[in-house]
């Protein structure tokens, strides 16, 4: 198989074990805050302005703790990965592998799996 004409992605930055700790036990605490604080009926806005610079460096995650519905088993998973990248038990690119499966088994596998149920079946001739 061909790969697609793509631009050449850059090198990923390796993460210091001290770093990936550190930000793991941000983040935790960060998501914990956010739940609390919905669970309390602050707007996304209170949130933001609680929880300093969290929405503004992880955008996507701040998103994503505000919506009444998420995949919180992807979200500890990642915190999980991103501490064991922190132990030295996992490096940066096991950890993606790993999140990486667990993402395709849980929302791609099942679609394709779905799509291939509903193919009719090739008989021979």
């Amino acid at each position: 198989m061909q790969r697609p004409n793509l631009p050449k992605e850059e090198p990923a930055i390796p993460i210091e074990a001290d770093i990936a700790k550190a930000r793991a036990n941000y983040l935790r605490d960060m998501v914990t805050k956010v739940k609390k604080l919905r669970q309390e009926g602050k707007s996304a806005s209170d949130i933001q302005a609680e929880t300093g610079g969290f929405a503004l460096q992880y955008p996507t995650l701040f998103k994503m703790l505000n919506k009444d519905v998420y995949d919180e088993a992807a979200v500890r998973t990642m915190l999980y990965m991103l501490e064991k990248m922190g132990t030295g038990e996992l490096s940066q690119h096991q950890a993606s592998v790993i999140v990486g499966q667990r993402l395709h088994d849980t929302y791609i596998k099942p679609t394709v799996d779905a799509l291939d149920a509903n193919l009719p079946s090739k008989s021979p001739n």
